[in-house]
């Protein structure tokens, strides 16, 4: 069904144009596409075209015969908040098939893709993308499941919504599965950017598709939390997902100091790593369900505060303090070996602290102590900017070497 005027040539041939002009277009009852091979080149712009019962507004189309397909020369289409810019192939002989580069753009994501069916998935975000496929069939049989191909995309500014049954096939599409149930799963209590979604600053991800799954190589999204970064597949036929999500959270935010404040004397940053990271996101448990036999926290792991005199007023005493005794707890619980380096444990001078390094055995057992012997202290040339590791850490005296279940 269309509203609107052909101008057809005369006479017949590769070298005359069909020029139409139409006021609204609906693809559903266009058939097979044998017979472009005897009509001349296409020029058809319409202000609405309805295809899949999905509207594109401002659309334009340049066709032309070649021997071997018919070449798209333009497949343009502009919404109110989604331009698509593409060119192709449509091999229309024996199996007909289909060949697409596109270029797309949005000022506001969210809104066009709940023009597109899809409310609710993302809110606000910049789009640029860029797109590489081909599919079984003509134009107007694409979909993202029979499609192999390539999506490449950045979203400034935008939040991930938690998806629902409406939404979860373009959540799977787009890689976004795992991260829209994140607010569930972590029942974290920062509120602030997780109570209505996952609000980012920047989201840049490669999706490969191919016979149905959604390959995410690589989605890094950063914002006020940290950063994450995600991989894995989606089955977009069986509607299942199987995707590894770190989560590096930035713990001077303020919203997670925020969200944390509360969480106990060790001070915000300690709570973050220990309640929401190490707890509820589970990653002890995680790490020793792949049957690893130690975990290896980083240095300052528990404790990083913007005044390092804060390192005095958490300090432990040696065997017995909050950050120990939960190691302890982890270790024991899952039957994993932790090194747990760095934790403030109080020295012989009150007015400064041992940077410690304490190993717990799978029992939960102190096994070995190492004091840092190198501390940082530096001061720059040509400048008055220092810092002295010193003034709060004292230097260790010796190494320890102990055996371990992995040597």
């Amino acid at each position: 069904m269309a509203r609107g005027f052909l101008k057809y040539p005369r006479l017949t041939n590769k070298n005359k144009v069909l020029i139409g002009s139409f006021e609204y277009i609906d693809t559903s009852n266009l058939g097979g596409g044998s017979f472009l091979a005897s009509l001349p080149i296409i020029d058809i712009k319409s202000k609405h075209v309805k295809s899949n019962n999905i509207i594109f507004d401002n659309f334009h189309l340049i066709m032309k015969p070649m021997n071997e397909y018919v070449e798209i020369t333009k497949l343009n289409f502009k919404n109110i908040h989604m331009e698509m810019r593409s060119s192709g192939k449509w091999f229309i002989n024996n199996k007909m098939s289909t060949e697409l580069l596109a270029d797309i753009k949005s000022d506001n994501f969210g809104l066009a893709l709940k023009t597109l069916g899809y409310p609710d998935t993302v809110k606000g975000g910049k789009l640029e993308a860029k797109f590489s496929g081909s599919w079984n069939g003509s134009i107007k049989d694409f979909s993202f499941s029979q499609t192999n191909g390539k999506l490449k995309f950045a979203i400034k500014k935008g939040q991930i919504n938690e998806l629902d049954k409406r939404t979860q096939a373009i959540g799977q599409v787009l890689g976004l599965f795992s991260i829209s149930s994140i607010p569930k799963r972590l029942s974290l209590d920062f509120s602030d950017f997780f109570s209505t979604g996952l609000s980012f600053d920047d989201l840049n991800t490669e999706i490969n598709l191919k016979s149905g799954i959604a390959n995410t190589k690589k989605m890094v999204i950063t914002g006020s939390f940290g950063e994450m970064r995600l991989s894995g597949k989606s089955d977009l036929l069986k509607k299942t997902h199987d995707q590894v999500l770190i989560f590096i959270p930035d713990l001077s935010s303020t919203s997670l100091v925020t969200g944390a404040v509360l969480g106990g004397p060790i001070g915000a940053a300690a709570s973050i790593f220990y309640d929401k990271l190490l707890k509820e996101f589970g990653f002890i448990e995680q790490i020793a369900d792949l049957g690893s036999k130690m975990v290896v926290l980083p240095e300052n792991f528990a404790l990083m505060p913007e005044n390092d005199a804060d390192y005095i007023k958490h300090a432990e005493e040696l065997g017995d303090g909050q950050i120990q005794n939960y190691l302890s707890d982890l270790a024991s619980s899952y039957k994993i070996w932790i090194v747990g380096g760095t934790i403030p444990i109080k020295s012989k001078d009150k007015d400064r602290v041992m940077a410690s390094t304490i190993t717990f055995n799978e029992k939960g057992e102190q096994v070995s102590l190492y004091n840092k012997i190198h501390l940082f202290d530096v001061t720059l040339p040509k400048s008055k900017e220092s810092y002295n590791e010193s003034k709060y850490f004292m230097t260790g005296d010796k190494i320890e070497v102990i055996d371990t279940t992995i040597g």
